[in-house]
């Protein structure tokens, strides 16, 4: 069970996270920065706040139906969440890294991808425990997700960490080992 204490402690590492991000100065880039108009602003925030209304009026919406769906089509819910429901909540920030790599903003879509997955790990995960505890009754099918996981993790730093980065021919790897974990969820559910 993921108790509200531990969502608590879940907490408390991504405000740490935060922090240090925050206060390293690596993360600074020497181009000169935009400046916004007042008008900008304003429009900026009003649709920031249309999608946000969206955003939680389909959250609600794509559970419901997600749920009934699974059920009659007798599919396990994780496995509908592991593939559908991962990858549409996914498509926005593969929108938003590939514009920034296409306009040269590398270092904010590399940041975008690492601030999302410890956002989701640590504090939605962690909020979502402190309004409902977790229960997780046979653990199982995250055994599969924790070693994709780390592989993955794993993966994903001696790339940044090598001279090439990541190119085309490591991304195809990146792909493959998603498809292969897709498969081997799928067959264990």
């Amino acid at each position: 069970m993921l108790s509200r204490f531990d969502g608590l402690i879940l907490i408390i590492v991504f405000i740490a996270y935060f922090l240090l991000v925050f206060t390293n100065s690596d993360f600074e880039e020497d181009e000169e920065e935009e400046t916004v108009n007042r008008t900008q602003f304003l429009w900026s925030i009003i649709f920031f706040t249309l999608g946000l209304i969206a955003l939680l009026i389909s959250a609600r919406y794509l559970v419901d139906y997600t749920s009934l769906i699974a059920t009659e089509m007798g599919i396990p819910v994780f496995f509908i969440g592991i593939i559908l429901i991962s990858f549409g909540t996914s498509l926005p920030e593969l929108a938003f890294e590939t514009i920034s790599m296409l306009h040269d903003y590398k270092i904010l879509a590399i940041g975008d991808l690492m601030g999302s997955t410890v956002a989701n790990s640590t504090l939605i995960l962690g909020a979502v425990s402190i309004l409902n505890p977790v229960l997780v009754p046979d653990f199982t099918e995250f055994q599969i997700v924790t070693v994709f996981l780390i592989i993955l993790i794993s993966i994903f730093v001696l790339y940044l960490r090598s001279e090439t980065g990541i190119t085309r021919g490591r991304a195809l790897v990146l792909i493959v080992i998603y498809i292969f974990f897709l498969i081997l969820t799928g067959f264990t559910i």
